[in-house]
């Protein structure tokens, strides 16, 4: 089975990017004890802080390219300012939203990405 960060079948990561749904920028590492998972009632909550030694501005740009074909028929907010992007996908019709922020990691080169998707808990059975 494939364990690295992207093309993720099975990892060792408390929540991969098949888990997320969302992709891991390529060669961004995944930051210590930034990761989880939050279950309430019929809806879960996935969290991921990423590091990439890449620009906020590289970083952003790879995102919309990476998911333009996933927003059709979804409500998109995408903001940008000097330290890099924001980004929401909500979709009404299974009720999730994605959230990817990318800002310049503060005092040294790179930045920081951030990956939240909210959804309907999937049936345990």
């Amino acid at each position: 089975r494939d364990t690295s960060v992207t093309g993720v079948q099975t990892c060792a990561l408390p929540i991969c990017e098949k888990d997320l749904g969302i992709p891991f920028y390529p060669g961004a590492t995944v930051a210590p004890n930034q990761s989880s998972r939050f279950v309430n009632g019929g809806n879960e909550m996935l969290q991921v802080e990423l590091n990439s030694p890449d620009d906020a501005k590289k970083v952003s740009d790879w995102y919309r390219a990476q998911l333009k074909g996933s927003t059709e028929g979804k409500m998109v907010m995408d903001q940008t300012d000097a330290q890099g992007m924001s980004m929401t996908i909500t979709d009404s019709k299974t009720e999730s939203s994605m959230i990817i922020g990318v800002k310049a990691t503060e005092g040294q080169p790179g930045s920081t990405i951030s990956l939240v998707h909210s959804r309907k808990a999937a049936a345990k059975g």
